[in-house]
């Protein structure tokens, strides 16, 4: 699948292959390449051509859809509860980790529940995130082995603590506001709750659950459908 590339911001850019949107952020000094995508249409080519800058590779979290480009690198950077996978050498990052770009700083939070390891990259100055899987319009995957919902919320709870407005998503709304936060955490609970009925949904031969509310969606488990 080729690669979709937009300017969205200030030395910001979002690659969109297929499904899944991948982000390349620039400050004056150096350049952060936000996951890798399926690993199609020559990523690092593409990325190189954005930014002339010494550039890092960090990865949001290990489903196939963000890591599948790591191949094309020699190291990246991941969380090291997620670091299974990744077709190159990791350096594992924790919660805090900085990215200083020039200008440009962009924080590391670790924000476990979608996987172990998840994590979002958060520019404090310009008041932007990056949510990956975790903070966007949905369906998020959250009925994995390694799924967990407990902690999804306590970490959507503390993405809603830091001061941003925007967020940039891995999957479909390329954009939501801090508020998509608040209708995750009461869905992911009224899913808990067996409160909510799930909608089957095919895809590629396989049938997914979707829950929804208000508007927020997840993909879950069938034996929490509302009885």
């Amino acid at each position: 699948m080729s690669i979709i590339i937009e300017e969205v911001g200030p030395g910001i850019y979002s690659l969109f292959e297929n499904f899944v949107r991948m982000y390349l952020v620039s400050g004056n000094d150096r350049a952060l390449l936000i996951d890798t995508g399926l690993g199609g249409d020559n990523l690092r080519q593409k990325a190189e051509k954005l930014s002339d800058k010494p550039y890092d590779v960090v990865i949001t979290h290990n489903h196939y859809d963000h890591i599948g480009g790591t191949g094309e690198f020699e190291s990246v950077y991941a969380h090291g509860l997620d670091k299974t996978f990744i077709k190159c050498a990791v350096n594992e990052i924790a919660d805090g980790k900085l990215f200083e770009l020039g200008g440009v700083t962009l924080e590391t939070v670790h924000i476990p529940g979608h996987t172990p390891g998840s994590i979002a990259l958060y520019d404090r100055k310009r008041k932007l995130l990056f949510g990956n899987d975790t903070l966007q319009e949905g369906p998020v995957f959250l009925y994995a082995p390694n799924c967990d919902c407990e902690n999804y919320i306590k970490s959507l709870k503390r993405l809603k603590t830091l001061d941003f407005d925007l967020c940039y998503t891995g999957h479909h709304r390329m954009t939501v506001d801090k508020s998509y936060a608040d209708d995750l955490i009461e869905l992911t609970a009224l899913y808990l709750q067996k409160k909510l009925r799930a909608e089957p949904f095919e895809s590629n031969g396989e049938t997914r659950y979707i829950y929804r509310h208000k508007r927020a969606s997840i993909f879950g488990k069938p034996e929490l459908s509302e009885e």
